[in-house]
């Protein structure tokens, strides 16, 4: 590699990019290639790029840069989701990838436990039968906030209030 880079352009197309950087103060462009989706990470071994890419579900693509200014895919591999980052260890190729963005998930709200009969037992504790339920968990609780009709807060003790529902 010595003076060559290897850039997985990311988001907004690029493929791999190849710079010369002998000069670090003038990096030159030497050769490119698009690849499908969005290119987001690079392992190079040899004259083989290792690149992965996100969006349209492209995976791994395999790509030849014994001639840095003219790079050619010479394969690819499909992954179940956006992959990105890389590493090669001997014949294999592992790489994170992801199959939907993450968001908070919400609370259920349930505070009880059940068994498999519907009986209310005690929430089990890690490692017990029935672990797992929504009432061994408190995350992401929901909250509300009583408003009037302007969409000012109102104190808890109100008695009246707007109730909306829509999107933002």
């Amino acid at each position: 590699m010595g003076n060559t880079a290897f850039l997985a352009k990311g988001f907004g197309g690029g493929g791999l990019q190849i710079i010369d950087v002998s000069m670090p103060s003038k990096p030159v462009i030497i050769g490119s290639v698009e690849t499908p989706g969005s290119a987001q990470g690079v392992t190079v071994i040899g004259d083989i790029a290792f690149v992965t890419c996100a969006y349209e579900w492209s995976g791994l693509q395999v790509v030849d840069v014994s001639t840095p200014s003219h790079p050619v895919i010479i394969g690819s591999a499909d992954t179940p989701g956006d992959a990105f980052e890389v590493t090669v260890i001997g014949d294999i190729a592992l790489f994170t990838a992801v199959h939907a963005l993450a968001w908070p998930i919400p609370d259920t709200g349930q505070t009880q436990c059940y068994d498999d009969r519907g009986n209310e037992i005690t929430c089990p504790q890690l490692g017990e039968d029935f672990y797992g339920q929504g009432g061994n968990y408190t995350i992401n609780p929901p909250s509300y906030t009583k408003l009037d009709t302007q969409g000012d807060d109102l104190s808890d003790d109100a008695t009246e209030w707007v109730t909306w529902c829509g999107t933002i």
